[in-house]
């Protein structure tokens, strides 16, 4: 045989892979109307065991939710004590419909669509290097020929030697039996060699990139798994179903630190008590990027000098009254600009009495084991008084920085690290300048020697933390509750710190959190006789202060102050108040500001401290992240502004206007009447866009809680229009979540979401979400090829995004019509029905058409580039073998495979299929 024959042939032969047999035209009989009409047959014969497929091959199983403190903060007896105890009198009935909506999120356990058997039609995704050295080289009748020439005159050559294909790559082997040596070929007297040899026939080099884009694909498809061409930018295509390696979701802490205050060394004069806070702060982004950890570093001794006006330092009245350690979380924390910015910063306050500065003087003068004892005495003396009549109030006096890279350098060798203390004017500095302030510490401490210091006070140490066995015994949360497993020893207590990030984290909430952070920035009072100035917020319901302001150790109060300003009419304020928010918030609630003007001089009448405005701002409608300025009202009332930041962190509400609109809009979303749609529950679908633009992070952290009812807006409504714009609104988050995602990727979160919080048709059994999402999946493929229903540009534009998501983001939807039919037969209970009987000839109908329009659309080179039609077609062929459980569809998969071999217009269409 010659070489020309010998590769018509091979190329025949390759060719009739892709003949259809004639009984693929015809409907193939029902397996389960087989087994009935031939039951003793089938049960007698020697086939039996292999003609039993399993009934349950799929199941519905309910996993309860793993929840990692101790308590839960949304259980219906703390639900209804703890949330709602602290405001009117209410029931738990009363909770705005919203926040049960969110909770329910965060509390109801994971309902789960096992596929028992999915691991038999799909192995784990072998590298391409393992692909290339797991086969032998195929040899054709040229080389056999060849080969048994060689073995005629040979007295031992194995056709394929043991080592052979370990020696050699994947590109040599595929080359090698694509096409004979020169040597073998020169043999052959047939006229048509020399044409095969001429390296500049266009024919002969197409015909070998045909052969050998042809092999790869055989090669690859025998694995049930497609590679790319060596061509294609993706060299790796691991497209697979939801498995195992999808996990609930959970928080997640990128970067901790575990850091402990181990001492102070001004408490080694006793002589009066400080107020110790540490945080961390970010230069890079002038931002505290964390929560403020107070800890109580004082001898008894010199806590009775407050005369008990401070008793949140008292052991007994917070949980984490004695704790000097806080566990911190960073989610960025790599090598280079992001690890040198981020620095520990320990703040001294002390209680106020006038200037700071005579009590540097003092402090660097004494030493603690000077034998001054009257000195000693008298200063103490001093300090009680003091501390009887303003122990409430208090100012800043020193602060301690460090890069926390230094810190946990310093403990990594077994170091502790001492810091130096400086003199803090608190009232005179903006976040930028604090940022100077503490780079300038960093970089060459006090160049010009304009600021005070004492050397070697605050001692401390930072641990990284790698997994949570490092954590300590005794954790608590930012909330204040006990993390499993928790010791009760008071010696191992930690407080995790709320992490507020400078950039938002794109990671969906986890676990109920519901707290408000308020920090005052200025207030300015110039037009009048005031200073000495500290502000007091209260959150008030009906007239009455509630005792939800956290205070040191995580004692509950009705009232904080901020450190008073000393001798400034307009001050920066730099504090911070932590608030519990109750979980039902009412017009009735809002916060208010009252300003004092403290008195440091003793007088016979003179109060320790004068009310001289106030201010209010509303806590139901919204509660925006942002600096706010609010009117301060005194008499007479002049054009003073207050401006105030708040930064909400809750589970439950929303800081940006169209994300919370539309959780508010949830009790008619899911009303009982749904044949009456109101007209103001449409906006707030539509307006979802706008939120994904300018806050997409609060779209990330309530996206379980939006997928669920925008799912639950299309199973329960009849109404067309707003069907498509929650499916529309789907269509958006999804390409949002995406979108720092090559269109190979999955995005983890949607993922988790499918696995594991999907069960909208279960809640709702009498609905038919599934056939909902085929024909709105099929209306959007046909708008975009209709373009008579699009008036406008930006209607075609959007359109076009959409049609694009849908196709590169195509998996997402066909796990979602997959998940919502199995969970359809197991709500109206229709497993034990044959599988021709199960659904309506329309849902056979509108499948057959979705399935017509992405073929046609692969076939005629509408998806570009050529690896999405790849993954379309491998999305594709899931999604049919997932339904062949739940349904009976041979002929829609030969027809979709004779759609794209027989009736396409691209020319490596073969290539495409799985």
């Amino acid at each position: 045989q010659t070489a020309a024959e010998a590769r018509a042939t091979v190329q025949q032969q390759k060719e009739s892979v892709w003949n259809w047999p004639s009984f693929l035209d015809q409907e193939p009989p029902s397996y389960e109307q087989l087994r009935s009409d031939y039951k003793t047959d089938i049960d007698d014969g020697i086939f039996r065991d292999m003609l039993k497929i399993p009934s349950e091959d799929w199941v519905i199983e309910t996993v309860t939710r793993n929840v990692r403190t101790v308590e839960s903060a949304l259980t219906d007896s703390a639900f209804s004590k703890q949330m709602f105890s602290l405001t009117l009198p209410i029931t738990a009935a009363e909770v705005p419909h919203s926040v049960r909506v969110c909770a329910n999120a965060l509390t109801q356990n994971w309902t789960i669509l096992m596929k028992r058997f999915a691991h038999l039609t799909q192995n784990p995704p072998p590298s391409r290097a393992d692909l290339s050295l797991s086969f032998f080289d195929h040899k054709f009748s040229v080389d056999l020929d060849s080969t048994n020439a060689s073995a005629r005159s040979s007295s031992s050559a194995p056709v394929f030697p043991a080592n052979q294909s370990s020696n050699v790559n994947r590109n040599s082997v595929l080359s090698t039996s694509a096409m004979p040596s020169r040597e073998e070929l020169a043999q052959e007297s047939d006229e048509l060699v020399e044409e095969l040899l001429d390296d500049n026939g266009i024919a002969q080099r197409n015909s070998v990139l045909t052969r050998s884009r042809d092999r790869i694909c055989l090669l690859h498809t025998t694995t049930a798994f497609a590679q790319s061409r060596p061509s294609d930018p993706y060299h790796e295509f691991p497209l697979t179903r939801l498995g195992q390696e999808v996990t609930p979701l959970a928080p997640h802490f990128h970067h901790r630190f575990l850091v402990n205050i181990h001492g102070l060394g001004l408490r080694d004069y006793v002589i009066e008590p400080f107020f110790t806070s540490v945080f961390l702060y970010d230069t890079s982004a002038n931002k505290r990027v964390s929560e403020i950890f107070s800890c109580d570093l004082n001898e008894d001794m010199t806590i009775v000098l407050l005369d008990n006006q401070r008793p949140e330092y008292s052991s007994q009245h917070g949980i984490a009254a004695t704790c000097r350690k806080a566990v911190f979380s960073l989610a960025r924390f790599r090598k280079g600009k992001e690890m040198e910015s981020v620095h520990i910063v320990v703040r001294i306050d002390k209680v106020l009495e006038g200037d700071t500065s005579k009590s540097w003087e003092l402090y660097s003068k004494l030493q603690p084991d000077s034998t001054d004892h009257k000195t000693r005495d008298r200063i103490r003396e001093s300090a009680a008084k003091i501390g009887k009549r303003l122990g409430k109030y208090q100012a800043a006096f020193a602060i301690a920085t460090t890069p926390l890279k230094v810190a946990i350098d310093a403990t990594e060798h077994h170091q502790l690290l001492d810091l130096d203390i400086w003199t803090f004017h608190a009232d005179k500095m903006k976040n930028e300048d604090f940022s100077k302030f503490l780079c300038d510490v960093r970089r060459n401490g006090d160049s010009k020697g304009r600021r005070k210091k004492l050397n070697d006070v605050v001692r401390l140490s930072v641990q990284t933390i790698t997994d949570d066995s490092q954590l300590p015994q005794s954790l608590l949360t930012s909330s204040f509750l006990r993390v499993k497993p928790f010791s009760n020893v008071r010696e191992h207590l930690a407080l995790e710190i709320e992490e507020l990030p400078a950039k938002p984290i794109m990671t969906p909430h986890s676990e109920y959190k519901h707290i408000l952070y308020i920090y005052p920035e200025s207030v300015n009072f110039s037009n009048t006789n005031f200073r000495n100035i500290a502000c007091e917020v209260r959150l008030v319901s009906a007239g009455k202060p509630l005792p939800v302001v956290v205070v040191h150790g995580g004692a509950l109060m009705h009232e904080a102050l901020t450190p008073v300003a000393y001798h400034n009419k307009v001050p920066e304020l730099n504090h911070e108040f932590k608030i519990l928010l109750p979980a039902r918030l009412t017009p009735e609630h809002h916060l208010r500001f009252t300003f004092y003007h403290v008195s440091c001089k003793e007088g016979k009448d003179r109060e320790s401290a004068k009310p001289i405005g106030h201010a209010w701002c509303d806590m139901f409608m919204f509660i925006p992240a942002e600096t706010i300025e609010l009117p301060v009202h005194v008499d007479p009332l002049p054009p003073d502004y207050y401006e105030v930041n708040l930064r909400l962190v809750s589970t439950t509400y929303s800081s940006n206007i169209y994300v919370h609109t539309f959780l508010s809009k949830s009790h008619a979303y899911l009303a009982e009447d749904v044949e009456q749609i109101d007209p103001t529950i449409l906006k707030p679908i539509e307006n979802l866009h706008l939120a994904i633009i300018d806050d997409p992070a609060e779209i990330h952290h309530f996206l379980h809680v939006i997928l669920n009812l925008l799912f639950a807006v299309i199973a329960r409504f009849h109404d067309e229009t707003i069907k498509q714009l929650a499916f529309d609104a789907i269509v958006h988050i999804v390409a949002m979540v995406h979108f720092e995602h090559t269109h190979m990727d999955r995005a983890k979160a949607l993922e988790e979401y499918l696995k594991y919080a999907f069960g909208t048709q279960l809640n709702y059994p009498h609905s038919c979400l599934f056939f909902d999402l085929i024909c709105l999946f099929s209306n959007l493929a046909k708008h975009h090829n209709d373009d008579q229903s699009v008036q406008t540009k930006q209607q075609r534009d959007q359109v076009k995004d959409n049609h694009a998501t849908c196709i590169t983001r195509s998996w997402f939807f066909f796990e979602a019509i997959v998940r919502a039919t199995a969970h359809h037969l197991k709500a109206t209970k229709r497993e034990p029905v044959p599988r021709s009987l199960r659904f309506e000839r329309q849902y056979y109908r509108e499948l057959s058409t979705l399935l017509n329009i992405l073929t046609q659309a692969v076939s005629s080179e509408q998806i570009h580039p050529e690896s999405r039609a790849r993954e379309l077609c491998l999305s594709l062929s899931f999604f049919l073998r997932d339904l062949l459980t739940y349904a009976f569809l041979f002929y829609l998969c030969t027809t979709s495979q004779k759609l794209l071999v027989f009736d396409h217009q691209r020319p490596d269409v073969k290539h495409l299929l799985p």
